[in-house]
């Protein structure tokens, strides 16, 4: 229907790409970041997950581990209490 009714221009991409479509895509793309063979790489990119707001670094609430949790394959955001599994 676009190509009918206007202009269409395409990028050949080919980069990682992932539909999170649904809870699940989602998860599985996040699982792809925390897998080293994947060959993705967010430190390289610089991805941070407490960003600057409004100039003042670090202006989020911490990460909080409480009583020696055990957390494996995750990225943990602003904000978040661990206390178990």
């Amino acid at each position: 229907m676009a190509v009918k009714k206007d202009r269409v221009l395409l990028y050949p991409f080919t980069g990682y790409w992932r539909d999170v479509g649904t809870l699940a895509f989602y998860f599985e793309a996040h699982q792809d970041l925390l897998n080293p063979a994947s060959g993705l790489n967010p430190e390289a990119w610089g991805t941070q997950s407490n960003p600057e707001e409004e100039g003042l670094q670090g202006d989020r609430s911490p990460v909080i581990v409480h009583n020696n949790p055990k957390v494996n394959r995750s990225i943990l955001s602003n904000d978040t209490i661990i206390e178990g599994r």
